[in-house]
């Protein structure tokens, strides 16, 4: 009896491969996939990519186009602020000079950020938000390297207010005017 126990593993472990981890012993050399020149690795039409077999694991045949950028996404921390262009105050630049600046529109206004390429086509939208009661949001934007400048649009009491900004010129506070006066234009021309 262990005769034939034995003698029935031996043939089933013998058609099964044996598990010896080589895929190729359980399949008949006819039907194993041969390359083809369509799988093979070889550079394609234009010679800027390689494609390869599903099997070819190295790195070793990998072209990197002439035109990618290793550069990463840039991160800013920015204020998007809705002023007037008709109201202005006073205030106190990062250096502590007194400046003249669009007095801050009060109330909860539509911002939308987009980002723009060399073409002004937009790249990305970092931003969809509604400002504060005083008029402001603040928020972290990811721009990536082929963004040039960045296209702020406010909707402030009915009014469409855009301002473009190049990325070299971006700063912590970032002020959208718009031809609105704030309440205190309105009480002294009464």
């Amino acid at each position: 009896m262990r005769a034939i126990i034995l003698t029935v593993v031996l043939i089933y472990l013998t058609a099964c491969g044996g598990g010896g981890g080589d895929d190729s012993s359980s399949v008949p050399a006819q039907q194993q996939a041969q390359p083809t020149d369509s799988t093979s690795s070889s550079a394609s039409s234009n010679d800027n990519y390689v494609t390869s077999s599903e099997d070819d694991t190295s790195l070793s045949d990998l072209i990197i186009p002439a035109n990618f950028d290793w550069a990463t996404s840039e991160t800013k921390e920015v204020s998007v602020n809705v002023v007037s262009s008709i109201t202005q105050i006073e205030a106190e630049s990062s250096d502590n000079q007194t400046i003249i600046e669009g007095a801050p529109i009060g109330g909860k206004h539509f911002i939308k950020v987009e980002a723009l390429d060399e073409n002004e086509n937009v790249v990305s939208t970092p931003l969809k938000s509604l400002t504060s009661q005083v008029g402001s949001v603040r928020t972290v934007m990811k721009l990536s390297p082929s963004v040039m400048q960045v296209r702020i649009s406010a909707k402030a009491n009915g009014q469409n207010c855009t301002k473009n900004i190049p990325v070299s010129e971006l700063t912590t506070s970032l002020n959208i005017e718009c031809d609105i006066p704030v309440a205190s234009d309105l009480e002294d021309s009464q």
